[in-house]
């Protein structure tokens, strides 16, 4: 196939300065679930699909279009091995969390485990997990976890719905977590000493249940 560039098209960006490139190059900018098979109409299973967009997304930006995926086990996300903030970092988004649903079925444990660094998950809602995301410091595997941003998510009905277990630098920021059965937000250390989450944010960021903002004794901030 040839590329509309070799034909005097392409993709030319506005302002000084642009240059032209291929449609082909312009459109590996972003990378989607769909470019890899996900469906997004909550029937078909969209587990593998959306996992090997993952992988292949590192160091990019992958989009969720408006659509419920249907997911029937655990997504893992690797973040970078660099701590360094200006490394490539992996931004995973939707268009809105009112849109796009992740909507994990027959999922005993964790839905969307994650580690590494500079990793952006925002603008999704999860529904349907036992544990809704769990960042996870592991020694034994050598795997640390920090400067993650959890952006405008919804979760709800998930028994746990965001756990930071040794984690650094991880902004919580404008999501609302509902009904709750156990524990909205987890924050513990790892094993190992020193091995504490720290220096952690939690801004605008809503806790209900039931309708009703829920009570630190009961499924709250632990």
């Amino acid at each position: 196939p040839r590329d509309l560039a070799t034909l005097g098209g392409g993709f030319t960006q506005s302002g000084t300065g642009a240059t032209l490139r291929t449609v082909e190059n312009k459109l590996k900018d972003t990378v989607s679930v769909k470019d890899f098979g996900a469906v997004g109409d909550g029937v078909a299973d969209d587990t593998a699909a959306i996992q090997a967009a993952i992988v292949a997304a590192s160091g990019k930006r992958l989009h969720f279009p408006s659509g419920t995926y249907k997911i029937t086990s655990k997504l893992t996300i690797a973040g970078s091995n660099n701590d360094s903030p200006t490394d490539n970092s992996l931004i995973i988004f939707g268009d809105s969390q009112a849109i796009t649903t992740l909507n994990f079925t027959g999922v005993a444990g964790v839905a969307i485990e994650g580690y590494g660094w500079n990793v952006v998950l925002s603008d999704i809602r999860i529904t349907g997990a036992s544990e809704a995301v769990s960042l996870r410091r592991d020694n034994a595997l050598n795997r640390s976890v920090g400067r993650w941003t959890l952006r405008n998510l919804q979760v709800n009905g998930c028994s746990v719905g965001i756990r930071l277990k040794g984690c650094y630098f991880v902004s919580i920021d404008s999501c609302r977590i509902s009904q709750s059965t156990t524990k909205a937000i987890i924050l513990e250390s790892s094993a190992g000493s020193g091995d504490r989450s720290n220096a952690n944010y939690i801004v605008n960021t809503q806790v209900y249940n039931d309708n009703t903002i829920a009570k630190v004794n009961t499924v709250g901030f632990y």
